[in-house]
């Protein structure tokens, strides 16, 4: 875990990764052990964290980064703790923004984008709907409208992405929901 090699270090953070997944990854078949894939997507997450803040950014980084950031949103949201799987879904967002901004071309970065937004709209409104928190449900709102236009966007660049058609349609469902 100290290995000053940063390939080594991306690597053993995929292998964190990828045994959080099979131990527990939500929403996929797994050994039921949530807890420690949450302990593993958390060493994961330590080394990621520690190679974006290096001083060389690095799209990939971000983009893997956010994406052990949604699983632990992922199982918060399924265990029903609305508020850490928003605190989650904020840090996804904020990795896949700057793994954007480094490399605006990337269609797997702008993808990850729009599922990291949707994630956490659907987030603010779990943790909105038990107190009724109009703050929360508007920013759901925004955040559905902004996935569906920037899938739309996807989608208009290349119309066989059938990624893009998808998250357009589970964007109009979301915003319409």
């Amino acid at each position: 875990d100290r290995s000053n090699d940063r390939a080594l270090r991306e690597e053993l953070a995929a292998a964190y990764r990828k045994l959080g997944d099979i131990l527990g990854q939500p929403f996929a078949a797994n050994l039921g052990d949530t807890e420690g894939a949450l302990e593993n997507y958390r060493k994961a997450a330590a080394i990621l964290e520690d190679l974006a803040a290096s001083g060389r950014p690095d799209a990939a980084v971000l983009l893997d980064l956010g994406s052990v950031y949604a699983k632990e949103g992922r199982i918060a949201s399924r265990a029903g703790s609305f508020d850490e799987a928003v605190a989650a879904g904020e840090r996804s967002v904020r990795a896949r923004e700057k793994a954007v901004a480094l490399d605006r071309s990337s269609r797997d970065a702008r993808h990850a984008l729009v599922a990291g937004k949707l994630f956490l709209g659907m987030s603010y409104g779990e943790a909105a709907k038990p107190r009724n928190e109009v703050a929360k449900l508007t920013a759901w709102e925004a955040l559905s409208s902004t996935a569906l236009a920037e899938a739309r966007q996807l989608s208009a660049e290349t119309p066989a992405d059938e990624t893009a058609q998808l998250q357009v349609c589970q964007a109009c469902q979301y915003t319409a929901y």
